[in-house]
């Protein structure tokens, strides 16, 4: 999750970057929680990105990101959690509720690769 209502968030992303500074080539990825509106409608903005321990090492890879908003309104005492998937044909991103694994809302999907230029790092 990268936006909440229009305003940025600390993500999953950031936390593990931070956690891993100066791990070489280790990453352990890291997970986010917080809380969130729930019975009413809410914007949130979701980001799947391939990220490598070394960001030298992205020159040298792939780097996939695929990037949208969804307007959902969740239920109040639910998990919720990012899911996605990134690669050559397709990439995608989604929310579902933890429990049942449904998805909520849509997937934000992009057909074909979904290649990070050089500066959209």
């Amino acid at each position: 999750m990268e936006r909440l209502d229009g305003i940025s968030v600390r993500n999953a992303r950031e936390t593990s970057i931070q956690f891993n500074r100066n791990a070489g080539l280790l990453l352990t990825p890291l997970a986010n929680g917080r809380l969130v509106p729930a019975s009413r409608p809410i914007s949130v903005t979701l980001v799947g990105r391939t990220q490598y321990a070394a960001p030298i090492l992205a020159l040298a890879g792939t780097v996939y990101v695929v990037k949208g908003t969804l307007n959902v309104t969740l239920e109040p005492n639910k998990h919720y959690v990012v899911r996605g998937e990134l690669g050559e044909s397709s990439s995608s991103v989604w929310l579902e509720e933890a429990d049942t694994q449904s998805v909520v809302g849509t997937k934000i999907q992009v057909e074909g690769a979904a290649k990070a230029g050089l500066l959209d790092w």
